[in-house]
């Protein structure tokens, strides 16, 4: 038998775990390449004569991830280079995921997941970086796509149509859609970035919609918006509700919009 495995303990060695000693020594006994990975290290330096006959490494996992956060950071930016890695952010009604996903070219596009072992890659625009935030139960997709050296761009991909870029304010350059709902109602953010522009600014929470087919801020459509500034859009639910996040005399709040035509909701 030959072969390398990685056993996981919660803690090794220990004094009251001879049978765990004796089957990982039996098992490189058996030709095994055995390495042991322990999620904390002994509290006392008493240990079976038989531990000093295992020829394997140990590894123990970090005691507090905040007195070991930069290996932990470390790590994370070794792994998200290589090809395949990925991350899920949203989820339909469906189970359908998207998200990103590392390429062998070293881009990061945009990925969707049908299942659990595979992502595919929505589209491919070389030397591009793409993100996917939000999908529908249709299918469609919301997210950015950056070209080289210039704003990321929002963007809406159709099923059997493809790509296509949302707009932004005017005199702004840039933007990101993160969320869509199952009536094609999408929120993101639009805005410009440069030192003489205004923090307040630079980023204003919009929203898109299927029939009107423009961008809107949010800061536009408030009914009782003075001193108000909603710079981030969240997320949007079936009943077009917005949550999102704005600052009020300068001071940063997270916010419901709720549009003015729907009606409370009774609990039960």
């Amino acid at each position: 038998m030959t072969g390398k495995i990685a056993v996981l303990l919660s803690c090794y060695p220990r004094m009251s775990e001879t049978f765990v000693a004796q089957e990982l020594l039996g098992l490189e006994r058996a030709g095994l390449d055995i390495e042991i990975i322990s999620l904390m290290r002994p509290d006392t330096a008493q240990r079976q004569p038989i531990n000093d006959e295992i020829r394997a490494s140990v590894h123990y996992l970090p005691y507090s991830l905040i007195f070991d956060l930069p290996a932990f950071v470390a790590a994370w930016r070794r792994q998200r280079r290589k090809p395949g890695y990925g991350a899920a952010v949203a989820v339909n009604s469906w189970g359908v995921a998207v998200g990103h996903s590392s390429s062998r070219d070293g881009n990061t596009h945009a990925a969707l997941w049908v299942s659990t072992d595979r992502a595919w890659a929505l589209f491919d625009v070389p030397g591009h970086i793409t993100y996917a935030y939000g999908v529908n139960d249709a299918l469609w997709v919301v997210g950015m796509w950056q070209p080289p050296y210039a704003a990321a761009q929002p963007f809406v991909w159709i099923p059997g149509y493809g790509l296509f870029q949302l707009g932004v304010l005017p005199g702004q350059s840039g933007g990101y859609a993160v969320a869509i709902n199952n009536s094609f109602v999408m929120v993101g953010e639009s805005g410009v970035r440069g030192p003489s522009v205004p923090t307040r600014d630079r980023l204003t929470a919009v929203r898109w919609t299927l029939g009107g087919g423009r961008v809107e801020s949010l800061n536009s459509l408030l009914a009782n918006g003075e001193g108000w500034h909603v710079e981030r859009a969240i997320s949007v639910n079936n009943l077009g509700a917005i949550l999102a996040v704005g600052t009020f005399n300068n001071e940063s709040h997270g916010v419901l919009l709720v549009p003015a035509d729907l009606a409370p909701v009774a609990a039960r």
